[in-house]
């Protein structure tokens, strides 16, 4: 009886070792999230233009007297005076033969710059979902046609053993 005993818990052993083939579901599940930043910048430059300037008033000092005109003359013609900054200049004389004070001013043209800068900012969100099934069969274990041979050779020993005794 003990043969049998052995027999038994041997051929339970080896179907337990031999019988544990299952499949594994895997389910993955991915979640990405994307954060879209857009910025849209939009400037204006507006430029003012002067244009320079060079011009000359005379004002005439003459009189119909000669005496006066005589010694306005006599002051006055080494009268002369004249400024200067950058390219911008004026300038004061008297001119004897005219009779006349002559003012001359020189403005260089200027250029004005205004910038306007605008910026807009947009944000946006986007969700991706996705989920992945996998079937997995583990290896290990007897199909259909194992376990039918199993059975097959566990009936050919045990009815070779019952005709030995």
């Amino acid at each position: 009886m003990g043969y049998w005993i052995k027999l038994i818990i041997i051929l339970l052993f080896v179907s337990v070792v031999l019988g544990c083939g299952s499949k594994k579901k895997i389910i993955e599940k991915t979640e990405l999230k994307q954060k879209t930043e857009l910025k849209k910048i939009d400037s204006v430059v507006k430029i003012t233009k002067t244009l320079p300037i060079k011009d000359t008033v005379i004002i005439a000092l003459a009189t119909d007297d000669k005496k006066t005109d005589s010694i306005i003359t006599k002051k006055l013609k080494t009268f002369y005076t004249k400024k200067t900054s950058g390219k911008n200049s004026y300038s004061i004389k008297y001119d004897t033969i005219k009779k006349a004070l002559e003012i001359t001013a020189n403005v260089q043209g200027n250029e004005d710059k205004n910038t306007t800068v605008k910026t807009e900012k947009t944000e946006k969100e986007t969700e991706i979902k996705t989920t992945q099934k996998t079937e997995t069969k583990t290896k290990g274990g007897f199909n259909f046609y194992g376990w039918l041979f199993f059975l097959i050779l566990l009936a050919v020993v045990i009815i070779y053993i019952k005709l030995k005794n």
